[in-house]
Formats: C-alpha cells, sequence, structure tokens
C-alpha cells in the first residue's frame, strides 16, 4: 500500500493498480483482426498476471526475465528483424515466451 500526504495532512492512498493502468503500463494496443469487428489485445510486454501461470511467478526480476525484456527490446530497434517480432504481441504469444517455447 502506498500513502501520499500533502503539505496541509491530507493522505492519499493506493494500494492496487487497476487492470486498466496495468494495460497502460504494458502498452495495449487492440488491433483489428479483419474479421468484422474483432479486436484482438496487443501490448509490449505481458501483462503482471500472466507470471502467474507461468515459471517466472517468483515475484522478483530474473537474469531470464531480463533477456526476455533485452531480446524483446533490442528487436523493436532493429530494421533487420522480421516485422512480426518487432510489434506489440497477443496475449497468446507472451505466454508462450513466458514459458520457453521459440519465437515463430
Amino acid at each position: 500500500m502506498f500513502v501520499a500526504r500533502d503539505p496541509s495532512g491530507v493522505e492519499y492512498v493506493d494500494d492496487n493498480l487497476t487492470r486498466v493502468e496495468f494495460e497502460i503500463l504494458s502498452g495495449v494496443y487492440f488491433v483489428a483482426t479483419g474479421k468484422g469487428e474483432q479486436a484482438v489485445k496487443k501490448s509490449w510486454y505481458p501483462f503482471p498476471w500472466m507470471f502467474e501461470s507461468s515459471g517466472e511467478d517468483i515475484m522478483r526480476w530474473t537474469e531470464h526475465t531480463d533477456g526476455l525484456w533485452n531480446k524483446h527490446f533490442k528487436a523493436i530497434l532493429r530494421d533487420d528483424v522480421h516485422q512480426s517480432l518487432r510489434d506489440p504481441i497477443t496475449v497468446d504469444k507472451w505466454r508462450d515466451k513466458l514459458r520457453g517455447f521459440p519465437d515463430t
């Protein structure tokens, strides 16, 4: 829980981020699928709750997590990497990455 006080002594308390706030921090986009009005969520980084169903749910940043982030971040910046590896990706693809499956 986070508590802040302004100079007049008023307390402001925030103990959780909302799902929308997590999505904003993860860089979520809603992308049209081309099938009517269907859209899919894509993000620049996995949602925190996705770690809960992976081997990465150890409540701290690890070398593997750092490697996952650096690989994705570097691919975003490189022109010689296939565009599909440079775009935000779907929940399913993030889940696969967190479980250690290779990029396709």
